[in-house]
């Protein structure tokens, strides 16, 4: 493994609509795989921690409106006096793809084409959509002619880490059954609470059944996929299980 640069905190093109202005970087090689953390402020992740554990550059981007900038499309709220879901994930891909990779690619030089997605909750949902969504190939809603390319049709993103993902959200089952690609090459990791399904309000109970439908989908479209069932709920071995998330996804790269 090789010594990590000091974790920077780097500054992100202008007028960004969807993710903070500045971001931290951790840089081992220029040369190795890139992991995009997608987090937010409240969650107070200990970046060095987190990269002195990997030999893959690490990126951790902060999202400014946790429920609707990660959200695929409209849907209602958690509860009912939640205000409903605007669904900008596909602004928020955009943005990520078209403005914030190719930005910190140049200024690194960043030379490999391997790129990681991983995030936490609503971060792990809107992770699992870009991952899928860029798989796909869709051009993406409201972003006109908007899908990024790779050379020689390698996948945008190769990976993804799905942690205590909502994949409770509406709507979820039906994008996948509308979704068609072939993932070879590609690896998912999957991992979940095991109290996370008891959790209120009734809508979070099918969470594990529709974690398990998402790493069977993705298998069967030829993603090398893992699940992790974790103990305790969803707030709790936070730290931990992003921790996990990342290693595994680093070990992908160095098994590749």
């Amino acid at each position: 493994m090789n010594q990590a640069s000091p974790i920077q905190l780097v500054h992100l093109p202008n007028q960004l609509k969807h993710w903070d202005s500045t971001c931290h970087v951790s840089l081992h090689d220029p040369k190795a795989a890139t992991i995009y953390l997608v987090s937010a402020g409240f969650q107070n992740l200990d970046t060095a921690t987190l990269a002195a554990q990997l030999s893959a550059n690490l990126v951790v981007l902060s999202i400014k409106d946790w429920d609707n900038d990660l959200t695929p499309w409209p849907a209602p709220g958690l509860y009912p006096d939640d205000a409903p879901f605007k669904g900008n994930a596909d602004h928020s891909l955009h943005e990520l793809t078209d403005c914030i990779i190719p930005a910190l690619e140049q200024q690194f030089c960043l030379a490999s084409t391997q790129r990681a997605l991983a995030g936490y909750s609503l971060g792990g949902l809107f992770s699992l959509y870009g991952f899928i969504r860029l798989l796909a190939g869709d051009t993406l809603r409201g972003e006109p002619n908007a899908t990024p390319s790779a050379p020689n049709n390698a996948p945008y993103f190769d990976s993804v880490a799905s942690l205590s993902s909502s994949v409770w959200y509406e709507g979820w089952p039906a994008f996948l059954q509308d979704t068609t690609f072939a993932g070879t090459d590609t690896f998912a990791y999957f991992s979940l609470g095991k109290k996370e399904k008891n959790a209120p309000p009734a809508i979070l109970g099918c969470v594990e059944d529709r974690t398990h439908l998402t790493a069977e989908f993705l298998a069967n479209r030829g993603v090398k996929t893992a699940f992790v069932m974790e103990p305790g709920n969803h707030f709790q071995h936070v730290f931990e299980r992003i921790t996990r998330g990342l290693r595994v996804l680093d070990e992908f790269y160095l098994q590749a």
